[in-house]
């Protein structure tokens, strides 16, 4: 039987191994980023068609060892290619891998292509041509140091190119990774129950919507599409591919009787309501998808007043990476925040999913604990797929700048003040010795104890006080070095408000912290120094 090879996203591999079972393939083998299979053409067709996680689908036609271009070019010049190419065909070549001597993969793909056309020259007077827009066959070379695998491509294109997409947003989801995050959010689950429903309320351009209606109504996703890299190649069986083609389409009409499955989207931005109308209408699943411009912060239960109270999915992409800049955080973690307090007003007991590469701080602003995560890549993106269960012992009250204050003043006194904390309390005891008059008489409202005395603590304490006592405690802390890790930075501030709390015996509500104070350049260098 022939041997494939069915590429994927990372981490998507036991996934596309559930699909290739279902398909009928054989002797399956999981690898990074894909799954090797047998069995006839027929299964390898499946695949294209019907697989939502795959990128590519490839036929092996020769493995050799090839330690320099002379031996790729004679073992290329081995295979028949009378049997895959006609004279007047066309060809492209990739390169993958890595090769001790051939490091130039457009070289390598010149010496492949050198090869095959000099065999037909050389046979016929003739030679066929490249084209990299869809040629007659798709080669794919890849080189595991000199272990050479020639592959036809079946799929020619990616097949994350369904067909359906007329418009891309900024930073557009694959359709392979819209559809296994579905997946993995429990999509397939959901399908299961009387009446499914899935909402996303951040849609962009309906990926997410899109694939789950394919999936829901049994759609085979490359059922939209007009090229595959077998379509022109010699061994192509027109009757088979025709055959499954009608069995999908016998799918596709069984599955869109289902009149019991609600699939809903909303956006901020009419922009991308109006692509994702265009691309549902496009899918021809308009009457199946229903889209309204909306605020994810103001979001509604369309089934809240319905006397079952039905619930569902929800399945969201917010905003990050290269559409977020820096100074956006605030932006996105307030996002969330809103987000999150719409989801316990509105969605009590459904479940969902966010998708994200923002730090995990703005997902735990949702204020939902978090039943479960998967790691994806969104190109070279790192991104975590967070799955959530609505339900009120898993809500999280939002701490107010005090009560973080609060708790980080007790959790740092719980695990005892390190030596240079202890070095830092013995200096401000010291100090508030020295000033014990004047502090008893105090002449001013304002009276400064500290100001930056160690190196380590670069902070200024001022006290408020009136002849009944202390009434607050202002902080002030200085910018650190570039050359100081932040995190020690925020850990020596946490053991300041910890010792201001337990030496001078004061609420931590009455310890204020302004805002950081820039340092002149002079300090800056001392500190350096220091």
């Amino acid at each position: 039987m022939p041997t494939f090879f069915a590429t994927c996203a990372k981490n998507l591999e036991n996934i596309l191994r559930e699909e290739l079972t279902s398909f009928g393939a054989e002797n399956i083998k999981e690898t990074v980023a894909g799954v090797y299979f047998e069995g006839d053409l027929s299964v390898a067709y499946r695949a294209c068609l019907w697989s939502r996680v795959a990128n590519h689908v490839l036929l092996q036609l020769a493995q050799f060892d090839a330690p320099d271009e002379q031996a790729l070019y004679d073992k290329i010049q081995e295979i028949d290619w009378s049997e895959h190419l006609n004279t007047h065909g066309s060809l492209a070549i990739e390169v993958t891998g890595h090769h001790p001597t051939l490091t130039h993969t457009l070289y390598t793909a010149q010496r492949v292509k050198d090869a095959i056309v000099d065999q037909f020259r050389d046979k016929t007077g003739e030679r066929p041509s490249v084209e990299n827009f869809r040629p007659n066959i798709v080669l794919n070379l890849h080189t595991d140091w000199t272990l050479c695998t020639l592959n036809l491509s079946l799929s020619g294109e990616s097949l994350h190119r369904r067909g359906y997409h007329l418009e891309s947003g900024k930073a557009p989801l694959k359709e392979t990774l819209a559809a296994a995050i579905l997946i993995r959010a429990g999509w397939l689950k959901e399908l299961a129950k009387p009446n499914p429903i899935l909402l996303d309320p951040m849609c962009g351009t309906a990926t997410f919507l899109i694939e789950a209606a394919l999936m829901a109504f049994d759609i085979a996703p490359g059922s939209y599409r007009n090229y595959f890299g077998f379509f022109k190649w010699k061994q192509h069986q027109p009757e088979l591919w025709d055959n499954l083609i009608q069995e999908a389409e016998s799918r596709k009409i069984t599955g869109l009787t289902k009149q019991n499955i609600k699939i809903l989207g909303s956006d901020i931005h009419r922009q991308a309501v109006s692509k994702s109308l265009e691309n549902i209408n496009h899918a021809d699943l308009s009457d199946r998808i229903s889209i309204t411009l909306q605020d994810c912060a103001r979001l509604t239960n369309p089934f809240l007043s319905e006397e079952e109270n039905p619930t569902g999915l929800i399945i969201c992409n917010p905003p990050y990476g290269e559409r977020m800049e820096p100074q956006d955080l605030e932006a996105i973690k307030n996002l969330f925040v809103r987000f999150g307090e719409v989801l316990k007003n509105q969605f009590m007991g459904w479940n969902l999913g966010v998708f994200s590469g923002a730090p995990p701080e703005c997902t735990k602003a949702i204020g939902i604990r978090s039943k479960k995560s998967y790691v994806f890549l969104n190109g070279m993106i790192p991104c975590q797929l967070y799955f959530f269960n609505l339900q009120p012992e898993l809500f999280l009250r939002h701490e107010t700048p005090e009560e973080r204050q609060t708790r980080q003043i007790k959790t740092a006194l719980e695990h005892g003040l390190s030596e240079a904390a202890q070095m830092f309390q013995n200096r401000l005891l010291k100090n508030l010795k020295h000033f014990k008059k004047q502090l008893q008489n105090p002449t001013t409202p304002l009276f400064r104890i500290y100001d930056r005395d160690l190196p380590d603590y670069a902070v200024m304490i001022d006290l408020e006080i009136t002849p009944e006592g202390i009434q607050k405690i202002h902080v002030q802390e200085y910018q650190a070095p570039s050359s100081i890790d932040p995190k020690k930075v925020s850990l020596r501030l946490k053991e300041v408000l910890a010792v201001l709390h337990q030496a001078l015996d004061i609420s931590s509500e009455k310890i204020i912290v302004n805002p950081m104070k820039q340092l002149t350049r002079s300090m800056q260098k001392y500190q350096e120094r220091k």
